[in-house]
């Protein structure tokens, strides 16, 4: 009877082994248990969280206030972050616009030009939203707001990439005809008619500029553009202090209320010139926390 050789044997277990820890590795890294491609990552920076783990395959959209995140992907939900309670969104076409409150989210419909509605996200109610372009060009008439409609307003958000500033009133899911969105590309204007009606609740939403301020404004977080030779991270407000450092390679998507959320776009297995690749490796969002010294004064409502 012919005997099997030992050194074929232990290369076989060899060859099991590996692959079994290259199954546990990938698992642990698409559920969050390893953050991003390195190994211990999230161990050496206890100031980071993994927000939803590298294969989710999901985006996420941030309130002004930082306190309730949307997660559109396969199910989509909105999670409340302080508590971790997480509500069913509804499965849709149309597209997130973005969070004007902590439970009030602006669809556009997929389809259908200047056509939006408004979705509470506790109650699944839904209310149409107005919508005004007072810049038509051609001989189109001028679209405004109804007078009188910023004197009632209680919430406005500006979302600069769109140019689109979207504004609510008491209740608005109850009071459909105060809500109106009014496109424009014309910033000053919206600010000045915020301090002229004193609208309580005055948010610009625009991640695109190089310091991006927290929801209360004592915090920002410095992008650094090439060739800029300060320090990216955290700082605070009042003294401009540096406070927390940044994730490398990991870019800010909105302020959660304890910290910024990050995301990484595009990186390869198989790096190729300008900025392309071969293999996509997917990879998580996180946070970047705040230091615990802030996070209490940033909790607070």
């Amino acid at each position: 009877m012919r005997k099997s050789r030992p050194g074929g044997t232990c290369i076989l277990a060899v060859t099991i082994a590996v692959a079994i820890c290259a199954a546990i590795s990938w698992a642990g890294y698409c559920g969050g248990w390893l953050a991003r491609q390195r190994l211990l990552f999230q161990l050496l920076r206890r100031d980071v969280e993994i927000v939803l783990p590298a294969c989710s395959q999901a985006r996420v959209v941030l309130s002004p206030s930082g306190r309730t995140m949307a997660v559109l992907g396969r199910s989509p939900y909105l999670e409340v972050l302080p508590s971790r309670e997480r509500r069913p969104l509804p499965t849709t076409d149309d597209r997130l616009v973005g969070l004007v409150t902590d439970e009030i989210l602006v669809y556009d419909v997929w389809g259908e030009v200047g056509q939006f509605y408004l979705l509470e996200a506790r109650s699944g109610r839904t209310a149409p939203i107005a919508y005004f372009h007072p810049a038509l060009s051609g001989d189109e008439p001028v679209a405004l707001p109804p007078d009188g409609a910023l004197e009632q307003a209680e919430h406005l958000v500006y979302f600069a990439k769109e140019y689109l500033a979207v504004v609510l009133g008491r209740d608005p899911i109850a009071n459909p005809e105060l809500n109106f969105i009014l496109k424009t590309e014309y910033e000053p204007s919206v600010r000045s008619q915020t301090e002229r009606f004193k609208i309580p609740n005055w948010t610009r939403w625009d991640f695109s500029s190089s310091d991006l301020a927290s929801p209360a404004g004592e915090f920002f977080y410095r992008v650094i553009i090439s060739g800029d030779d300060r320090q990216e991270g955290i700082y605070l407000t009042q003294t401009g202090q540096h406070i927390s450092n940044p994730v490398p390679g990991f870019y800010p998507i909105g302020w959660a209320y304890d910290g910024v959320v990050l995301y990484n776009c595009c990186e390869y297995l198989i790096p190729l010139p300008n900025q392309m690749g071969l293999i996509e490796i997917p990879q998580p969002v996180v946070k970047l926390k705040l230091p615990s010294a802030y996070v209490e004064g940033a909790t607070s409502p």
